[in-house]
């Protein structure tokens, strides 16, 4: 027994099951730290996901704001229901099928829901957010100097990943557009009248009409100059009209004359062809991309309160009813129209208030009553619009505890 007991004949099988369990354990142990690992980096994936989703839904908004920005109570976004992936009909929403689109990774498939909505920034006073102090603000850019628009929102993104958000904030600001015409009764290609009367036709507030023909200096005569072809000495336009005028073929810019119609088009007064009925005539700014119009009623177009612009961009406007207008008409004779051919026809019984423009060699065609055309420098105040928008610097941060 005791020589059997001195035997080492099995002290291989010994070693090999003491390293055989060194080897488990040590394997064990780098497959915890291994599944720990990875739920720890799933972890912070998703997290990731959730901020990534969080930063495009804002950028999806603030891509919304610079097409429509809401600079009156009419274009308020609402802030007392976020936009959602629910909200699939809301033009004032990030496209649902858009979203999804940009987002298709495992994390997304697993349940992404994500909401959105946007706060007046106060004139300045909540220009450091906070959910208390900026939840009472409206919906739309609705106080800055002055009581108009500052151009600044805030925009409050959240995203969610199974049960976990992260909500992020920015203050974003709207560059600046303005469209202005020249304080003129009228600039055009070339004027004429068909009235022969000794009366006032186009009464110019003492502003220089202009037209962009060169007559040499000859003296207006309808039968003589087709340039400025009225009759200077029965004193038809009560002001002095400058012909050969330095001026731009084109009263306002591509980007200013996209104001313009960007305008209607939020207002549902853009027009493919000319406008389908009287009324449709009025408006802040009526946008006609092509026709032949013609206004014969009997009719008021706008008011002095509420003066308006009329834009066709492709065609001409002839007005022969009796009429009221007030506002400005802008014709940028897309069509091409040389300094014989009208372009707008005031030849009816017309009493506009405000100013005509037109592009290019386009004739101003004035008619039939007295004080036709009489300028009126309230009948197209400026126009301030807002385009493009960009984050103001040091403004995004993640709101903590969300």
């Amino acid at each position: 027994m005791t020589s059997r007991l001195r035997r080492d004949d099995g002290y291989v099988l010994v070693t090999a099951i003491i390293l055989m369990t060194i080897m488990l354990v040590i394997g064990l142990a780098a497959f915890t730290s291994a599944g720990t690992e990875q739920k720890m980096s799933a972890k912070q994936r998703e997290r990731e996901s959730r901020l990534n989703l969080a930063e495009g839904v804002l950028s999806s908004e603030a891509y919304i704001l610079s097409r429509n920005w809401p600079d009156t109570a009419l274009k308020a976004f609402p802030p007392a229901a976020p936009c959602t992936e629910t909200s699939t009909a809301n033009p004032k929403c990030p496209s649902v099928t858009a979203v999804q689109g940009n987002f298709t990774a495992l994390d997304f498939k697993l349940g992404m829901h994500w909401n959105v909505q946007i706060r007046d920034n106060g004139n300045g006073a909540t220009d450091y957010y906070s959910d208390a102090a900026t939840a009472t603000q409206p919906g739309w850019d609705a106080s800055g100097p002055n009581g108009k628009p500052d151009g600044r929102l805030w925009i409050r993104a959240q995203g969610q990943i199974g049960t976990k958000t992260r909500t992020i904030v920015a203050l974003v600001k709207a560059e600046t557009r303005n469209v202005t015409f020249p304080n003129a009764a009228f600039v055009s290609g070339s004027v004429a009248t068909g009235n022969a009367g000794n009366k006032v036709i186009v009464a110019t507030g003492g502003s220089t009409a202009q037209v962009r023909c060169n007559d040499n200096g000859a003296t207006p005569d309808r039968s003589t100059n087709p340039c400025r072809s009225f009759d200077y000495s029965k004193g038809q336009i009560d002001g002095p009209v400058q012909s050969n005028a330095s001026i731009p073929a084109s009263i306002l810019t591509p980007d200013q004359v996209q104001v313009l119609r960007q305008l209607a088009i939020a207002a549902n007064t853009y027009y493919t062809g000319c406008p389908p009925t009287d009324a449709a005539y009025s408006g802040a700014v009526v946008f006609v991309e092509s026709g032949t119009c013609t206004l014969s009623s009997n009719t008021s177009v706008n008011s002095a309160a509420s003066p308006g612009y009329f834009v066709i961009a492709n065609g001409t406007l002839r007005v022969t009813g009796t009429v009221s207008w007030y506002g400005a008409i802008y014709a940028l004779n897309g069509q091409g129209a040389g300094s014989s051919t009208p372009v707008v026809d005031l030849s009816g019984n017309v009493d506009f208030h405000g100013g005509v423009f037109i592009d290019g060699n386009g004739q101003l065609l004035l008619g039939e009553s007295k004080f036709n055309l009489t300028y009126d420098p309230n009948g197209f105040p400026p126009i301030q619009s807002f385009g493009t928008v960009g984050i103001v610097q040091n403004t995004w941060r993640e709101l903590t505890g969300s």
